[in-house]
């Protein structure tokens, strides 16, 4: 754990006079402060997630220019496992005019999809028109897989709107014979968005996403595109591995690979926002991701963000979902992890472990995507935070409250309880979280596979583990795939050995 700096020299190029300058970092791990020509201008609390920086107007068009920038771990006991340190996502250097596409502000859905035909709308948040009267058009084009441009739509935006930033929904536009996204075929088209200001071309964004339906429900669990899916995932800490923390996307692609090679189809990511780089990679890749935002809710114990967990959730909610909204991998949106251990740990004092701070959770989730369902992983507790210790653990199997609300009921490991949890919730639609690897197939095996959601290994593939105290870094146990490899060689080896004499005669 500890501080570093960073500091880069550029000179400004004169083409940026009179336009918007941004730098936009897509991470620090795990706080960050940026000063240039040494004026901070800003900095994050909560460095899982982007933000960006105007510098247009502290810019030096005649000399150098330094951007600084400090990245720290934070306070010891912040995190539960390594976590590496510094800035460990890209960053941008962004130029464009006042009048422009916010951040983060395109989203496409696909409200209604058939063999035929599918509705595609986009809806385009706008900057630097408050008040104002301008002759500005919003124009979009549909690109298919292939590049062709298959459909356009166009609209003018409102006039003298007071909002800071103005969404303005298009007209929908039709897709004939939509190639639909599926883990078998990630189809991805794209939505070029311009702005068009007196004639000429203001601002453009070119967003990719994905044709499907997703649809949870407790008598299938989980379909894509009509057809039942049972996710066959993992979960692990955002690090590559010996790779360290870093976001390579050559790194993230080939365990991905792997993972598909070995029967994948998921990953859940725990217990904080992955990389840009890894969504659009499992966008590509077909991989069905649970995008999971906090490991704890609470201003204190296992918080990593410098300022108070309570004083950032919305504003960090806000960015995460506006962020992921477009990637067809994303399925399921989880707001935490394992809260019922301690009530201090599930939100607000609000005397129900944790569910109203769900629903205030939920209702701004909604407010940016109402195309997916949320969840929380739970620790194994019982109602009324009964835990492992407990001598009344075993007898008293009654499902956490919160896991009996969330729209789907998200449970680490415990496979052999979830039978007892739906006498008492039979409404759940169960999914496992976290299923251990030391068990290797029985989670997979002791879940109702017709009906409930799915599950994701602990710790699957190349798994630093819980730091333990730091410096340590190593896994407690060791990955599924290095199970699945020992399984392999062992039964080739008794193969082998039953075929010699003197094995075969005692």
């Amino acid at each position: 754990m500890g501080i570093g700096w960073y500091r880069k020299t550029f000179k400004a190029d004169p083409a940026w006079k009179g336009k918007k300058v941004l730098v936009d970092f897509e991470g620090i791990m795990v706080t960050g402060d940026v000063w240039l020509n040494g004026e901070k201008i800003g900095g994050t609390d909560y460095g899982y997630l982007g933000f960006e920086l105007d510098i247009s107007q502290l810019l030096k068009y005649n000399t150098d220019n330094v951007l600084a920038v400090r990245a720290s771990t934070g306070d010891k006991g912040g995190s539960r496992w390594y976590t590496g340190g510094g800035l460990f996502r890209d960053v941008h250097l962004i130029v464009k005019n006042d009048i422009a596409i916010a951040r983060h502000g395109v989203f496409v859905t696909t409200p209604q999809i058939t063999e035929q035909a599918a509705r595609v709308k986009v809806q385009v948040e706008l900057e630097g028109i408050r008040n104002k009267e301008y002759p500005l058009e919003i124009q979009t084009a549909i690109l298919s897989p292939e590049g062709k441009q298959i459909a356009v739509t166009k609209t003018q935006t409102p006039l003298r709107n007071k909002l800071k930033t103005v969404e303005v929904t298009l007209p929908v536009m039709n897709v004939d014979q939509p190639q639909l996204w599926s883990c078998e075929t990630p189809h991805l088209y794209t939505a070029v968005v311009t702005l068009i200001l007196d004639g000429r071309p203001a601002d453009r964004v070119a967003e990719k996403f994905g044709i499907r339906t997703i649809e949870f429900d407790k008598a299938f669990g989980f379909k894509l595109n009509g057809k039942k899916v049972f996710l066959k995932g993992i979960a692990n800490h955002h690090d590559l591995g010996a790779v360290g923390a870093a976001a390579h996307e050559t790194a993230i692609a080939r365990q991905m690979d792997l993972l598909k090679k070995f029967g994948y189809n998921h990953i859940r990511t725990s217990h904080n926002p992955y990389s840009e780089a890894f969504l659009r990679l499992a966008d590509e890749k077909g991989i069905l991701i649970v995008d999971e935002l906090y490991d704890k809710w609470s201003n204190k114990d296992y918080w990593p963000g410098r300022k108070p967990w309570t004083e950032l959730w919305p504003g960090n909610l806000t960015e995460w979902i506006k962020r992921d909204r477009n990637h067809p991998s994303v399925i399921l949106w989880s707001f935490g992890n394992e809260l019922q251990m301690r009530e201090d740990l599930a939100g607000y004092p609000t005397g129900d472990w944790g569910v109203t701070t769900y629903q205030m959770m939920n209702v701004l989730a909604r407010r940016y995507d109402p195309t997916r369902k949320t969840t929380v992983a739970m620790f194994p507790a019982r109602a009324g935070g009964v835990g492992k210790s407990d001598k009344d653990f075993n007898t008293n199997i009654v499902p956490p409250e919160l896991a009996t609300v969330t729209d789907v009921a998200s449970f680490n490991y415990r496979w052999y309880n979830y039978a007892d949890y739906l006498k008492h919730a039979p409404d759940m639609n169960i999914y496992q979280s976290e299923a251990t690897t030391n068990e290797l197939l029985a989670p997979y095996f002791g879940m109702d596979r017709d009906k409930m959601v799915g599950l994701a290994y602990w710790g699957a593939i190349e798994y630093w583990g819980e730091s333990n105290g730091w410096p340590k870094k190593a896994g407690l146990f060791p990955s599924l795939i290095m199970h699945w490899s020992r399984f392999h060689r062992l039964t080739w080896l008794k193969v082998l050995l039953k075929r010699l004499p003197w094995f075969t005669s005692g």
